[in-house]
């Protein structure tokens, strides 16, 4: 996993959006996604992904806690 595609050029203020795609003829439904979260030293990492499931992931960081989620819609 030292090789990530579908990389973004810039940071994502708070409340942005994008399209990123996801080719499942080349990987198929599940993808690991990485997230490197701006002031948050550590990268956040979910593995088994399934994208197949759904059209949109919100993902979400608690500065407080510095807990991560992501909800799938």
């Amino acid at each position: 996993m030292d090789e990530w595609d579908n990389e973004l050029d810039k940071v994502l203020q708070n409340q942005a959006s994008t399209y990123v795609e996801f080719d499942d003829d080349d990987e198929g439904c599940v993808w690991n996604v990485r997230v490197d979260w701006q002031n948050y030293d550590e990268t956040v990492l979910w593995k088994n992904v399934n994208l197949c499931k759904f059209t949109a992931l919100r993902l979400r960081y608690d500065s407080g806690t510095k807990t991560t989620s992501f909800v799938a819609e």
